[in-house]
């Protein structure tokens, strides 16, 4: 009886050690800002930015700033200055994250966080219209920016996304000097809804990809 017993007291002692040796899943700030950041540095960790000797793709830089875009958009409103201090702000967090070698920890907690980083939050572009060229010339600008200012591996996606940019801020502008005088606080007003409607849209990547897709010329 004792042999028989014992396979399944030795699986239920393994199981118990096994819960008691396990680590408790990592909670993130509850501060919006600080929960933001923090995602935003645990993502740039786990890409090895911060050593001297690695570089980001263009794919890595739009994952880890997608947490930006997502926490400066409040109510459909991007706040570009917001997202500016955010990055500060989890720049000095990647220190303590590398570390406390957990940044792996924070990939669960914030893509439930943040639901618009997920590959299936990506449906397709709005039917074409001037918002929706909006929307793509927002975020591409942004990225476009953050590339400038990041240690970033240049790449085919990375000349694709500057040239999008560029043709659709001719493009708009074109259309809107067509329209008459244009109203700036109207026009502001556009871009910065453009770009929250492109970070709540899906992963950055995916959304740029569909853009480039659409508007731009062989």
């Amino acid at each position: 009886m004792g042999i028989i017993r014992y396979p399944a007291t030795a699986l239920l002692l393994s199981a118990l050690l096994a819960a008691c040796g396990s680590k408790p899943a990592l909670t993130l700030p509850t501060d919006p800002d600080e929960r933001a950041a923090a995602c935003y540095a645990a993502k740039l960790t786990r890409f090895g930015a911060g050593d001297k000797n690695a570089s980001l793709t263009v794919a890595q830089v739009n994952e880890a700033a997608h947490f930006l875009l997502l926490g400066a958009s409040t109510n459909g409103i991007a706040q570009p200055t917001k997202a500016k201090a955010l990055a500060e702000r989890g720049q000095a967090l990647q220190a303590s994250i590398a570390e406390r070698k957990n940044a792996a920890d924070y990939a669960e907690p914030c893509a439930k966080a943040y639901p618009e980083t997920l590959p299936t939050a990506f449906k397709a572009l709005p039917a074409d219209s001037a918002d929706t060229r909006m929307m793509c010339f927002a975020l591409a600008n942004a990225l476009v920016q953050i590339y400038q200012a990041s240690d970033v591996r240049p790449d085919d996606k990375g000349t694709a996304y500057a040239r999008l940019n560029e043709m659709l801020d001719t493009r708009i502008s074109e259309e809107i000097r067509a329209s008459g005088e244009p109203n700036l606080a109207e026009l502001a007003g556009r871009a910065v809804r453009g770009l929250a409607l492109g970070a709540q849209a899906g992963p950055p990547t995916m959304v740029m990809d569909a853009c480039a897709a659409r508007y731009l010329k062989p």
